[in-house]
């Protein structure tokens, strides 16, 4: 890991024991997705949704095989020229994700499927899976235009590394 993202990754905490998070939602790409971070935003009173990636990897393969049954949310957007089609599955029940006890208050885990689609282009079909851990257990909307997790009013802070 270089210097500079071995610094984002401490300075995290701090930016977050300064900010008033009480009541937020925090989500985080995949640097952020560390242990310390996560019970660093519990401990401020906030909820976390973190991106999941290779960086934890015995974690993302827990994730990639956990989705037998789970609940599952559709959207479709035609703008600018192209279709986005995404589904927003979520798991409430980890019993298989090794190592689920060291995550504070980890309590489910979101899959995103995107799929983009180019009229009027030669560009080809674009397909990315995302995984993301989360300490909310239940969603009243999944997954808005921005790919952003939220429940009815609450305020949401965004952390990009």
């Amino acid at each position: 890991m270089s210097d500079e993202k071995s610094n984002e990754i401490t300075a995290i905490p701090q930016l977050i024991e300064i900010l008033d998070l009480k009541e937020t939602v925090v989500t985080i790409d995949d640097m952020g997705c560390q242990v310390e971070i996560a019970k660093c935003i519990i401990e401020n009173e906030a909820d976390y949704i973190l991106a999941v990636k290779n960086n934890q990897k015995t974690l993302y393969e827990d994730s990639e095989f956990s989705f037998t049954k789970s609940t599952t949310h559709k959207t479709i957007e035609r703008n600018h020229g192209r279709i986005e089609t995404r589904v927003c599955s979520f798991i409430n029940d980890l019993k298989d994700i090794e190592f689920k006890t060291k995550w504070k208050n980890l309590k489910s885990i979101i899959k995103i499927e995107s799929t983009r689609e180019f009229k009027n282009s030669d560009k080809p079909t674009e397909q990315v899976t995302r995984y993301y851990i989360s300490s909310k257990n239940s969603f009243s909307r999944i997954f808005s235009r921005s790919n952003q997790i939220s429940q009815g009013n609450r305020k949401q802070a965004t952390l990009d590394s």
